[in-house]
């Protein structure tokens, strides 16, 4: 949720809607750079070759994978000699857990957070204009890395989740985060978004409630204490909900 504590010190923690929710997506994106040597743990350094290797720096986060097993090392030396050392002085080991052939395959790891937030401007009748942002993490500084913000759809109002956790009959629920029984069983997310016109084109006044995943966004009159609403003017609304399976969950 955008009043937990994972983003403080952020502009995340700053800026995110409260009662709207807050995704991290963290991934390996595909680069053309291949494991040529040195893949033994009892190395501090892997050999690499490939078109894309200039595209890395010294101390950024990479991840090597054969798809079985993988880990996550900042570079320590400069990219570019082939060499990518990762020294225990800004890792927190000098050694990968594993042997890996040249099957494995290296990629650039990549966090980016998203979120609700308001954009500082106003519609012509003065609401506030809501927007979906993404943070990009920038990981090169170890000691205090850094988000890039940026504004990627206006109009989003809402941001909710639910995680599908499969229980042990095999059935699926699906719960908000506090309610998850166990993240481990975790093996698809429902993600909802409310969004708004900026024209206020309607003839009436938008008394509905829309259904998120996990959370109701209701017309102010006449909402419960503590509930996510929206305001009552003639912007047009709609609900968009997506579940997105997990691989490789067990």
């Amino acid at each position: 949720m955008a009043d937990g504590t994972e983003f403080d010190g952020t502009p995340i923690e700053s800026r995110a809607l409260i009662g709207s929710d807050v995704l991290a997506v963290q991934r390996g994106e595909s680069v053309e750079v291949e494991v040529t040597g040195n893949v033994t743990p009892t190395n501090a350094n892997l050999q690499v070759a490939g078109p894309d290797i200039d595209l890395f720096s010294q101390n950024d986060i990479v991840l090597i994978s054969d798809c079985e097993a993988a880990d996550l090392f900042r570079i320590s030396s400069n990219p570019s000699s082939g060499t990518w050392a990762h020294a225990n002085n800004v890792n927190s080991s000098n050694r990968v857990s594993q042997e890996y052939t040249d099957d494995a395959r290296i990629m650039r790891f990549s966090a980016n957070v998203y979120f609700v937030a308001d954009t500082g401007r106003n519609d012509a009748q003065g609401n506030d204009i809501r927007a979906l942002y993404r943070g990009t993490n920038n990981l090169l500084n170890s000691a205090t890395p850094s988000f890039q913000i940026d504004e990627i759809v206006e109009g989003v109002d809402s941001l909710q989740i639910e995680y599908g956790e499969l229980l042990p009959t095999g059935n699926m629920r699906y719960a908000t985060a506090d309610n998850v029984g166990n993240m481990a069983n975790v093996v698809a997310i429902r993600v909802g978004m409310l969004i708004s016109d900026t024209d206020q084109v309607r003839n009436n006044a938008d008394t509905a409630d829309y259904a998120l995943p996990g959370e109701t966004i209701e017309a102010t009159t006449g909402a419960a204490a503590g509930a996510v609403t929206h305001p009552e003017d003639q912007r047009l609304r709609r609900s968009f909900v997506s579940t997105v399976m997990l691989r490789n969950r067990d």
